[in-house]
């Protein structure tokens, strides 16, 4: 049976923020499990008894155990430009939209004892996502709303994530 912690992070397009992760375990059994309480240690520590239904050998189950006040973020975001653009909607009508250009900015930090796997995930919501660029370029996983990325933090240590984001108010 192989359990894997992640630190995530979920969150809406937002100005200034800062909070802690989320512990979010994966579980791939080895063999059939039965419906039961499943008890979760990490480091010798209790972190939590999740319900796991019925499991076939191989499939995997994720959970969410509560923050993980180890894992903190400070999310800042500044505006770079703003246009209006002319655009045609759904019908045919012609439309002025607003699309703008974000600069944001993660201090992600570690403060425990050991390294740490992070994924956040941001939703753009209403604003439909047009470009994302940035130094680590690569890493990001894009969607018409949704900017993902993932990495690691070293023990007691800490890394900044930065991009640049387009948008359209639609």
């Amino acid at each position: 049976t192989r359990l894997t912690n992640v630190a995530s992070l979920g969150m809406s397009f937002a100005s200034e923020q800062r909070g802690v992760f989320q512990r979010r375990y994966s579980l791939v059994p080895e063999r059939p499990l039965l419906e039961a309480r499943v008890t979760v240690r990490d480091q010798g520590y209790l972190v939590g008894q999740p319900r796991v239904g019925e499991t076939a050998a191989g499939q995997e189950v994720e959970f969410t155990l509560g923050q993980d006040p180890n894992v903190t973020y400070h999310r800042t975001v500044t505006l770079l430009s703003s246009a209006l653009t002319q655009d045609v909607d759904r019908q045919g009508k012609a439309v002025t939209r607003t699309v703008q250009e974000y600069r944001v900015t993660y201090r992600l930090r570690n403060a425990g004892r050991r390294p740490v796997e992070f994924e956040v995930t941001e939703r753009t919501g209403y604003l439909t996502l047009l470009n994302v660029s940035g130094p680590a370029g690569d890493q990001f996983e894009r969607q018409t709303d949704t900017v993902a990325f993932r990495g690691a933090l070293p023990p007691t240590g800490d890394t900044t994530v930065e991009f640049e984001v387009t948008v359209r108010e639609d």
